[in-house]
């Protein structure tokens, strides 16, 4: 009998020397989430979802209007801002919890939980000096641009990718701004200015900019942007993220804060204040 108590004694001890490193192992393994911190990742060089101090933005409006939804979420996030292939390895890590702003691809699909809600669309537009006659339609009509033929887009656009598909090799991506690009635009530093127009209202943001480029009336293609979420997660947290954004959708909340951020585009306002290139 003594024998016996003493073996369950140290089965007792042995238990209560294990929780603790059961618990850091939990917490190590980003499932400290479910207790209602979400940890949210920022984007580093992104268009209007994120300031680079993370203060402001798209993100972080909808990170706010979530909790606000459901008092149980708390999203917190901290810098510095990741590249997008690093925020996505964290993400898949359970490092990171949560990720706004993404197009929906069959890969991430597999690797990460997506609530069934788009947050916002980009429009891509093409942008040219004025006079010029080219005609284009959809993405594809690129092709009949000729060898010279420079395409600018800003730095971080997905867009170089597609354009090396189409054939497309004299790409400057070294624009860190639609200001920079529509300046080397009036220079004849490029013959296309592609822009991921994040309005709305297509119609609203067909304006020329100081009389000297104009859009082409067409969309190009469109991108559907959505929120990511760690597969680390548990079931009950994604599913209250999801609840949440489609209360955001039902109501209007969501589109009011992606009309307040698409006003606040850079294309807009760089005619009246673009910088200096000529030297």
């Amino acid at each position: 009998m003594e024998f016996a108590a003493l073996c369950l004694e140290d089965a007792e001890a042995m238990k209560l020397a294990i929780l603790p490193g059961l618990f850091l192992f939990v917490a190590a393994h980003g499932l400290a989430a479910d207790s209602g911190v979400l940890r949210a990742g920022i984007l580093a060089q992104s268009d209007f979802e994120w300031s680079a101090d993370g203060e402001r933005g798209l993100c972080p409006d909808v990170f706010k209007a979530l909790q606000k939804r459901d008092p149980l979420l708390h999203f917190t996030w901290a810098k510095p801002a990741l590249p997008e292939r690093r925020l996505l390895s964290e993400l898949g890590s359970g490092d990171v919890d949560a990720a706004c702003g993404f197009v929906r691809t069959p890969e991430r699909e597999r690797l990460f939980r997506i609530p069934d809600v788009v947050l916002y669309e980009k429009t891509l537009v093409a942008v040219v000096r004025d006079g010029d006659r080219l005609d284009l339609n959809s993405f594809t009509d690129l092709r009949a641009l000729g060898g010279n033929d420079v395409v600018l887009v800003n730095t971080g656009s997905q867009v170089p990718t597609r354009l090396r598909q189409l054939g497309l090799a004299k790409i400057d991506d070294g624009g860190s701004s639609s200001a920079v690009n529509l300046q080397k635009l009036m220079l004849g530093r490029g013959r296309v200015f592609l822009y991921d127009d994040p309005a709305v209202d297509w119609e609203a943001h067909r304006a020329h900019f100081s009389g000297r480029v104009h859009a082409i009336p067409a969309a190009l293609d469109v991108d559907r942007y959505y929120m990511l979420l760690s597969p680390r997660l548990s079931a009950d947290t994604v599913t209250r993220v999801s609840k949440a954004l489609q209360r955001m959708r039902d109501d209007g909340s969501l589109r009011e804060i992606i009309e307040r951020w698409a006003t606040r585009i850079e294309l807009g306002r760089a005619g009246g204040n673009l910088v200096d290139l000529q030297g």
